[in-house]
């Protein structure tokens, strides 16, 4: 079987999908609905499943997995699946383009990449409605999704089962705890209860440390705060999550106090936030490069260029603080998000249109939610030749090998991640604490709403660009002392590129859905 495999990461191909848009009118096939098809577990089906790699992999690895993979795919639901791997580059590219094309494919992941969306496969009828058979096919991914499937939905009917993961992320300042050991400020930094007691905390260790203080998150150069999160510029308990409800270029959110979508850079919560990356460049404390470096957050922490992040974050922050950077995380949680459509958007299965076996391919995604031999396997590869179990129960590269010469995926992108057995560097309990965190997790009175971009889809891109020349100096506190007027003109301009008809266009869908769902 062939593998579609290319060396290319994830972040230069979102940041070439920024381009990849849906064009307003642009569809393909008609949908059909899925209760019109039936299964036979007697008579095997023959699967294509298309996933997308961060990491490159051999086909002589992959096709080891595949083999293991297919032995139990074959067993439980009788079954041969040719699993296509496609590195974000080419994922973005192939896939749409074997949807268009007729080309069977059965079960695929949608993705946060903008051109291979469940925004963009919907907004081109390329998705399956498989409202009728999930229940049959696919009971324990009912069970355990519930009215989260509301957020792959679209009038009544379900086109996509949403990743069911971590469900709340925060927004934190994550430190080198050893710099604030060395200058004494542990308790300090333990105190902070304003952003003026954070300048302090990071004035100090920067002076003893002779470090840069902040770094940039990404090639947004965001320093300070990064959408969908505002932060203010008082105390860190203001901090707020806002929900954009599927706005991926985060240029607008919907306020819940009114139902009425706003331009996100006109939050006033944003513009002191970018009031007060200006006010941290001033005193030193920002990564002079934020704007040009092609190195980011963790990567420049872990080459000493700085010490300090403010980035959204997971169960388990400090341990991949650790894993990433060498050293112990001192961590501060500003807020934390709710479960909302793009929870559910960003990574998840459908079957498109095109899929020979709809209902074979949802009873593998029931393995996804259900089975951990398959989910481990799918995950991290072959046990004894991919990777280890350790004495503490997590999973460890065999001895002499890495990501560059076994299988290796990353179990947020495989379905229910519950079921996949934690990787070292993880809490060993991360998975009682994802399950409890989803527990109390809050949810967006606005599941199940998605703007749809398609019929602004010029606007939008007219928008990006002004967002491009504008935001990214703003976000690290190069743009100048007089934030307010670089802030009025940026938001000048973005109107002048059609915001306001990109806001009455998501307000209409919004009206018409609250009247729906009142």
């Amino acid at each position: 079987m062939k593998k579609k495999i290319l060396p290319v990461f994830l972040a230069s191909a979102m940041a070439l999908s920024l381009l990849a848009i849906p064009v307003a009118g642009m569809t393909g096939p008609i949908p059909v609905s899925a209760d019109e098809l039936e299964d036979d577990l007697e008579d095997e089906a023959d699967l294509v499943v298309t996933l997308l790699t961060f990491t490159p992999m051999s086909v002589d690895i992959t096709d080891r997995v595949e083999k293991r993979l297919n032995e139990i795919t074959q067993e439980k639901i009788n079954a041969s699946v040719d699993f296509q791997w496609s590195d974000a580059g080419q994922y973005l590219t192939t896939v749409p383009m074997m949807l268009q094309a007729n080309e069977q494919v059965d079960l695929m992941m949608f993705t946060p990449i903008p051109a291979a969306s469940y925004q963009s496969f919907m907004s081109q009828n390329q998705l399956m409605d498989i409202t009728d058979l999930l229940p049959d096919y696919a009971p324990d991914v009912c069970e355990y999704m519930g009215d989260y499937l509301k957020a792959t939905s679209k009038d009544g009917s379900i086109y996509g089962v949403g990743n069911l993961y971590n469900l709340k992320s925060e927004l934190s300042i994550d430190m080198r705890k050893d710099i604030l050991e060395d200058a004494g400020l542990l308790e300090e930094a333990g105190n902070m209860t304003n952003w003026q007691d954070v300048k302090e905390v990071l004035k100090k260790a920067s002076e003893s440390s002779g470090m840069n203080a902040l770094v940039s998150l990404d090639d947004l150069a965001d320093v300070v705060t990064m959408a969908p999160y505002v932060i203010g510029n008082g105390d860190l308990a203001d901090s707020e999550w806002l929900d954009s409800c599927g706005d991926t270029y985060y240029f607008t959110y919907i306020d819940p106090a009114d139902d009425k979508v706003k331009c996100y850079f006109e939050n006033e919560k944003w513009l002191d936030g970018m009031k007060l990356a200006r006010e941290y460049y001033n005193e030193g404390l920002v990564f002079k490069d934020a704007l040009t470096s092609p190195d980011t957050g963790v990567t420049l922490i872990r080459s000493g260029v700085g010490f300090a992040q403010i980035s959204p974050t997971d169960i388990g922050a400090e341990a991949m603080f650790k894993n990433s950077t060498g050293y112990d995380d001192f961590r501060t949680v500003l807020t934390s998000s709710k479960a909302s459509t793009a929870t559910f958007q960003k990574f998840g299965y459908a079957v498109p249109i095109t899929a020979a076996y709809p209902e074979r391919a949802l009873r593998l995604l029931n393995l996804m939610w259900t089975d951990q031999e398959f989910m481990d396997t799918l995950a991290w590869g072959i046990e004894g030749e991919d990777w280890v179990r350790t004495e503490n129960g997590m999973a460890d590269y065999p001895e002499g090998t890495d990501s560059n010469s076994v299988y290796h995926l990353q179990d947020f992108m495989l379905g229910n991640t519950n079921q996949v057995i934690p990787w070292t560097g993880d809490d060993p309990d991360i998975r009682q604490h994802t399950i409890e965190s989803n527990e109390s997790a809050e949810t967006s009175k606005y599941l199940g709403f998605s703007v749809d971009s398609v019929p602004v889809a010029e606007k939008v891109a007219a928008c990006k660009y002004v967002f491009d020349q504008y935001c990214p100096p703003l976000n690290c506190g190069t743009a100048g002392d007089d934030v307010d007027a670089l802030s009025a003109e940026f938001v000048e301009a973005m109107y002048g590129a059609g915001l306001q008809d990109i806001i009455d266009e998501y307000q209409a869908q919004l009206d018409a859905w609250l009247a729906e769902n009142s």
